[in-house]
């Protein structure tokens, strides 16, 4: 069997409801692009989003470079959903990811 080998980077847009319960379901670090820590099992953003991802949109508005707080905001005013556009680089999370102080929970 032959294995094709995967591109080195994926770009695609998901839409995410809101979970009353759990909000949006993921935690983004706090670096530049903000990348996905981790996806809460069962979840909204289970299946949609992957640990390592890097988002570089939210409902269109480019936050590749945004400060946290504008990345923030965004993720409060979506009240039902939103649409995020990211990256995956289909590397290990730990190789990309630098140590950092902050995480953000989209609850």
């Amino acid at each position: 069997m032959e294995w094709e080998q995967l591109p080195t980077e994926t770009w695609r847009q998901v839409t995410i409801r809101r979970d009353p319960i759990y909000g949006f379901g993921f935690v983004a670090g706090s670096e530049r692009p903000m990348v996905v820590r981790s996806v809460r099992p069962g979840g909204p953003s289970e299946d949609k989003l992957l640990a390592g991802d890097q988002i570089v949109a939210i409902n269109e508005e480019d936050v590749s470079e945004a400060p946290r707080e504008r990345f923030i905001d965004l993720i409060r005013s979506a009240k039902e959903f939103i649409v995020l556009t990211v990256l995956h680089t289909h590397q290990h999370l730990e190789e990309h990811l630098p140590q950092t102080k902050h995480s953000i929970r989209m609850c």
